[in-house]
């Protein structure tokens, strides 16, 4: 029988994914990073975070001993917190060294000002662009999602780069000269028990 999980206190969840956050922005290369800063929010993948804030929780926390919740139950404490949005994107990211692409996860929207206090140095920002030509057919075949679904006139394909953004309109070459994080959205929310089923580290 699964033991019972805790549920989290706001503020343990708050700082867990705190450190999450900020552990992979300042610490990770570009091939393996998990988030990424932008003007309007910071962009997280989903359960690829989930490792660190157990870290966290079971090594800062004292919660060693206790039965943490798994990789959905956590997801839904983070969102019942406030933490993070309605989860609403699915996202790919390209190992920049090779030709591989990680798996699918959820791409979480979180407000920066829950990880950084006010007047604290941030990273410096990410920009987010349609994706266009070849990189838009490369990742939303690796996606297995069309790039154009006739039926899904809503959905589009972005992506994250940290060239300056007076270049980001110059051409489609440097609109997306690698694709860091290929995201696709639509503008009603994805149902969460729907697609917690198809995400993976």
């Amino acid at each position: 029988m699964k033991p019972e999980t805790v549920a989290l206190e706001t503020s343990d969840l708050h700082q867990a994914l705190a450190y999450a956050v900020r552990l992979t922005l300042e610490n990770d290369s570009p091939d393996t990073q998990k988030a990424w800063l932008t003007r309007f929010n910071i962009w997280a993948l989903y359960p690829a975070l989930y490792p660190d804030i157990k870290h966290y929780l079971q090594r800062y926390k004292g919660l060693e001993n206790t039965p943490l919740p798994d990789e959905h139950e956590l997801l839904e404490q983070l969102l019942k917190a406030g933490l993070i949005a309605t989860p609403r994107a699915v996202a790919v990211r390209e190992y920049r060294w090779g030709r591989e692409f990680s798996h699918l996860n959820m791409a979480l929207e979180i407000d920066p000002d829950l990880i950084w206090k006010s007047g604290e140095q941030r990273p410096a920002l990410c920009h987010l662009t349609h994706a266009m030509g070849p990189y838009l057919r490369q990742a939303a075949d690796l996606m297995g999602l069309p790039p154009s679904p006739a039926d899904q006139p809503a959905l589009r394909l972005g992506t994250l780069h940290s060239i300056p953004p007076e270049q980001a309109d110059r051409s489609p070459t440097f609109v997306n000269p690698r694709v860091v994080l290929a995201i696709y959205w639509q503008a009603k929310d994805l149902a969460p028990e729907e697609e917690t089923r198809r995400i993976s580290r």
